[in-house]
């Protein structure tokens, strides 16, 4: 198997349980500690990694200060959609939340295709629709 294939499906395991722990959280704790106790869990995974990093000599000098720049930039709106993600999850039930909110491929893809020049082709085109078909059937009441 491809490794992006492995790492593609570990991502889909992990924020499956990652909705999970939060609703779960989110059933006993205002949201405010939800999201504190969520970002220390996160901090704690930057850390490591960053440490990691640093102490292999895989970070050197950076000269390619706007994506660095548009890299913070992305943490910064992950973080707030994990924020909206946790409120949410408070007000209503994972089964509705969750598939709604992972739309958000659909809003990457079209922005890729715009901004980055990236193909577009039938197959990616019938993927969004599909998607947006199952985040509807998914997140609508019987």
């Amino acid at each position: 198997m491809e490794p992006w294939l492995v790492l593609s499906v570990m991502v889909v395991v992990l924020w499956g349980l990652w909705g999970l722990a939060l609703k779960y959280a989110s059933l006993n704790l205002e949201w405010q500690y939800v999201y504190v106790a969520s970002a220390l869990g996160a901090f704690l995974a930057y850390a490591t990694v960053t440490l990691t990093l640093t102490l292999t000599g895989k970070l050197g000098h950076v000269s390619d200060y706007k994506s660095l720049g548009i890299a913070l930039l992305g943490g910064l709106m992950g973080a707030l959609g994990g924020l909206m993600l946790i409120i949410a999850l408070r007000l209503a039930e994972a089964s509705i939340v969750v598939p709604l909110t992972s739309i958000y491929p659909a809003v990457t893809v079209a922005l890729s295709i715009a901004l980055l020049g990236e193909s577009v082709t039938t197959r990616k085109i019938a993927g969004v629709i599909l998607a947006i078909i199952a985040v509807i059937l998914l997140s609508t009441s019987d």
